[in-house]
């Protein structure tokens, strides 16, 4: 069925929006404290940042390049909740950015910024209820403008918005078996009508039993996604899977997996269709630092999998992982701030230390975690193949970083309908590649040095064909005045080479911030 399409967002409409973001953000809040007072443990810090800035290409374009000053006053305040037993447990970071040209553009609508999770145990080792959020702007385009992680980037077109409800029921059955029936509800939006309003509903259920016959095993899966779209001529999608899986454990460090299923979709063709499920895996830990994870099947769509190696030294961690899979803007979107390690080294005190400027942290946390040069927008559903390696060492002064990553994602099925914006309404496949070097050093109790080097290609083909190299790097300094307040110095360059109007220009940033904690 055609659906008409969104109405432009209307003043009103913004307010509502950002009111509506906020209740969420308080809604995470009322959420973990209605189990009661007792025992908890608030680390709640209002914040005050502030940043100004000389540009001197405030349009990111090659024609009618011209500098400009920027200033921001940005109020937040980021914390968690804790409870004794971890009945209650969450993190957040919540700020409102106000930025402010010295040109005729003047003062920019407030944007709130937001990462948020938590997770509340409503009966003990039973029910849980798990809430998840995200507000963001960062440059959706692939193929234009600024770098990703750029705090410049605070146009409403690219602002994305995600939230999840989770509650989840977990029970033994004896020594027989333990089950989990979960369902969860995400919503995700984006700014000014560049993506479709997507509502997802997805059903899990599983009852497994590691070690049923001694050193056998088995397990019993089901999923179902239903995938809905508010304002667009896209038709809706449904994901159906069953899987049966046997668990031989040949000793306590090696684990090995075989799986069968059938699996249903009805990707752009109007009707489900059923395809089988064939697979196997292993996991092994030869080492209490090592684990190696591989996972290999038979699916619709090809060969999928799921491979992981991680090694932990004294000083330094390596991590290199590999997928093919099914997703779509809504996993994506969601998956930087669901991802359990982004609250916890965002938050972490040392790398507030390293780095109390807020957008510096989480552009290190993102490439920490390998999340760098992936911008990417569609309502569609694509076959993403990923790879990504980190290298992190961590000194008593130093944290570098090496990280590497590379996606290659193929639109599913003859899609019609997709916005002007959406990358695959004019190809069929895009792939990114980028590679990050970062670096904090710590010069003194009060004071440490950043650096960044970044290196991201995109491209598409079957259809316009599209390429652009970007090269980005950055040098700061930052010092703790006072037990509260934070200052610092930082000069960005960025450059950008591409096919296409708007994919060639140059930048240089120098910025200076000063923040206080109270």
């Amino acid at each position: 069925m055609r659906r008409p399409q969104a109405r432009p967002e209307s003043s009103l409409s913004q307010t509502v929006r950002i009111r509506s973001a906020l209740l969420g953000a308080v809604g995470l809040s009322a959420l973990l404290l209605s189990s009661g007072v007792g025992a908890q443990v608030f680390d709640f810090q209002p914040r005050l940042d502030t940043r100004l800035t000389y540009t001197d290409n405030a349009s990111a374009s090659s024609s009618g390049k011209k500098s400009a000053w920027v200033a921001e006053v940005s109020p937040g305040l980021a914390g968690g909740i804790s409870r004794e037993g971890a009945r209650v447990s969450g993190r957040f970071n919540l700020g409102i950015r106000n930025l402010g040209y010295a040109s005729d553009e003047g003062w920019r609508s407030p944007a709130l910024s937001l990462q948020a999770a938590g997770e509340v145990e409503a009966i003990e080792d039973h029910f849980f209820v798990e809430m998840d959020a995200a507000v963001r702007r960062d440059n959706l385009s692939t193929f234009s403008g600024r770098a990703s992680d750029d705090f410049l980037n605070n146009e409403r077109s690219n602002e994305t918005r995600t939230l999840t409800l989770a509650p989840r029921l977990e029970f033994g059955l004896g020594s027989i078996a333990t089950g989990r029936i979960q369902y969860r509800q995400t919503w995700l939006s984006g700014g000014s009508n560049s993506l479709s309003g997507q509502k997802n509903g997805q059903w899990l259920a599983s009852l497994d039993s590691a070690r049923a016959f001694g050193p056998l095993g088995w397990g019993l899966s089901y999923s179902r996604s239903d995938n809905t779209y508010s304002d667009s001529d896209l038709d809706d999608v449904t994901q159906e899977s069953l899987r049966a899986t046997l668990l031989y454990s040949v000793s306590q460090q090696l684990r090995l997996r075989g799986s069968v299923g059938r699996e249903s979709n009805d990707f752009g063709t109007g009707r489900s269709e059923s395809y089988r499920i064939v697979g196997a895996g292993f996991d092994w830990f030869p080492t209490v630092r090592t684990a190696v994870s591989g996972t290999v099947e038979d699916r619709f769509f090809g060969n999928g999998y799921d491979l992981s190696f991680s090694h932990r030294m004294a000083r330094s961690t390596f991590q290199l992982a590999a997928g093919r899979d099914v997703t779509s803007s809504l996993q994506r979107f969601g998956s930087v701030f669901q991802d359990p390690f982004f609250l916890l080294f965002f938050n972490d005190p040392v790398l507030v230390a390293l780095l109390p400027d807020q957008f510096e942290r989480e552009a290190f946390v993102r490439q920490l975690l390998g999340l760098t040069g992936d911008t990417f927008i569609s309502n569609a559903y694509f076959v993403s193949r990923n790879l990504r390696a980190t290298y992190a060492i961590t000194g008593a002064r130093n944290t570098l970083t090496f990280s590497i990553t590379s996606n290659d994602r193929s639109s599913l099925g003859t899609l019609t309908g997709l916005r002007a914006e959406d990358v695959f309404r004019s190809a069929d496949r895009v792939k990114t590649k980028a590679a990050s070097i970062s670096l904090s050093h710590r010069l003194t109790p009060r004071s440490s040095l950043n650096a960044t080097l970044t290196r991201a290609v995109a491209e598409s083909s079957a259809g316009l064909a599209q390429k652009t190299r970007r090269m980005t790097s950055s040098i700061g300094y930052s010092t703790s005045i006072g037990a509260r307040s934070v200052a610092g110095l930082t000069y960005r360059h960025q450059r950008s080479d591409g096919s296409t109007a708007g994919s060639d220009f140059s930048e240089n940033v120098l910025t200076a911030n000063f923040g206080m904690r109270f």
